[in-house]
């Protein structure tokens, strides 16, 4: 096995989040012992509650079997809530956010309308990292910028056109 492991949890009785670090160690002569202890890591869920992407965007982190361990909702965070009973999430969308890769998306329908979801593996903990974002915010962000392109190139190209018509004109 391994020489140690690392357990992120919430601890719903003490409503704190604890990384749990255990240790396997050999004592000699066949024998072994284990060692184990708990640290706050409030803080840092505090960060992953707060983090915001884009304008309404957020993120949660959850276990392999969909289990929330942290999110802005501290309701869902009580060992009971999965990612399949999120809202616009089935089986088969948990499935594929949570097989092991780096990065993984997929579009779901949720109650404001399509977002993005995006997952990241963190095989430190053994936990997803997972960010929601409304589709039109990306898009719109997008279609701004292909907008703001497509204006720069049209006077780019007509500034180009005009110059030749000059020099043509002129000569």
């Amino acid at each position: 096995g391994k020489p140690f492991e690392l357990n992120f949890d919430h601890d719903v009785s003490m409503n704190k989040t604890m990384l749990f670090i255990n240790a396997r160690v050999d004592a000699g002569a066949g024998k072994l012992a284990v060692a184990g202890m708990g640290l706050s890591v409030d803080q840092m869920a505090k960060t992953v509650r707060e983090y915001k992407v884009g304008k309404s965007g957020f993120v949660y982190m959850v276990r392999g079997d969909g289990s929330i361990v942290v999110h802005r909702d501290a309701a869902l965070v009580d060992g009971k809530h999965t990612l399949k009973g999120m809202p616009g999430f089935d089986a088969d969308i948990a499935a594929k956010l949570l097989n092991n890769a780096k990065f993984t998306h997929v579009t779901i329908d949720g109650a404001d309308g399509k977002r993005i979801a995006v997952s990241s593996f963190l095989p430190e903990l053994n936990l997803y990292l997972i960010a929601e974002v409304p589709e039109a915010e990306i898009l719109d962000g997008l279609a701004q910028s292909a907008t703001i392109a497509s204006l720069v190139a049209g006077l780019v190209g007509g500034g180009i056109g005009l110059f030749i018509i000059f020099l043509v004109s002129r000569a």
